[in-house]
């Protein structure tokens, strides 16, 4: 999914606003800079992930704006 995001939008990451870590999770506060056609925006993110045995083993992430997202992610046409 993320290769897919990636493709679409050309996203840069463009700051680490932070970084949490615990005994099972982390998450870290990002934001990306994104660009379809002519249109550019600033795209702030929280990516949590879940280790189990010392392997990734999950990630969700959140958007502050997904209305912002759907679009971008919307195809062209």
């Amino acid at each position: 999914m993320l290769r897919e995001v990636s493709a679409r939008t050309q996203r840069k990451l463009e700051e680490v606003v932070d970084v949490m870590s615990g005994s099972r999770r982390g998450a870290l506060q990002v934001v990306e800079r994104w660009h379809r056609g002519e249109r550019e925006v600033l795209v702030d993110r929280v990516f949590v992930y879940e280790v189990r045995n010392r392997q990734l083993h999950a990630c969700w992430l959140f958007d502050a704006d997904p209305k912002v997202v759907a679009e971008f992610l919307e195809p062209l046409g």
